[in-house]
């Protein structure tokens, strides 16, 4: 079952990296400014691969939880970090960073508590498997990413990367995630 957790992990990288990709060929002129990537939820023409993208990113992540087994700190740990993004991915989906007010400070919100949540489970699960060079250059991308995150936001602005930074804290947590899950089911 964890081999079919590792398939819905890759499959919503894809899903998000797809839509990136999709979203910056429409409209490439906020590559590096501090809109994240929810900015392409603003505009008709890249509302499409935007929402459809976070949306398959969140199906999957939920998909993957569903087939690791609960049993164990780790697996526990996975699951709940991989539920909450989903959640948050749909959460951004719905609260559109546009509308300013409360909705635009939930949709950071649930921007936020994605990256967060992805931080504290990489670091806690970091000691379980730090012993092989490849998770630990992961991690410490994912770590960065979010650190460059932090930095592009607009009221800190010492960075403006917050999409490249965004798609490499995914694509290293979801790494960090995937081969996580392999390693636990040889447990």
């Amino acid at each position: 079952m964890k081999h079919i957790a590792i398939r819905y992990i890759y499959l919503s990288e894809l899903s998000f990296v797809m839509a990136a990709v999709l979203c910056l060929l429409i409209n490439a002129k906020v590559l590096f400014t501090s809109d994240g990537i929810s900015f392409y939820g603003n505009f008709r023409n890249t509302i499409v691969p935007y929402v459809v993208g976070l949306a398959l990113s969140g199906w999957f992540l939920a998909r993957a939880a569903d087939h690791l087994p609960a049993d164990g700190r780790e697996n526990r740990l996975l699951r709940t970090a991989l539920r909450i993004s989903a959640i948050s991915l749909m959460g951004i989906i719905i609260t559109p960073s546009f509308a300013g007010g409360l909705t635009s400070f939930v949709h950071v919100s649930f921007g936020g508590f994605l990256f967060l949540t992805q931080a504290v489970v990489s670091w806690s699960l970091l000691g379980s498997f730090w012993s092989n060079w490849t998770d630990r250059l992961l991690f410490m991308a994912h770590i960065a990413a979010v650190v460059a995150i932090i930095l592009s936001f607009r009221r800190i602005g010492l960075l403006n990367l917050m999409i490249p930074a965004q798609v490499t804290a995914l694509l290293a947590f979801g790494a960090l995630s995937a081969r996580m899950a392999g390693r636990l089911a040889h447990e």
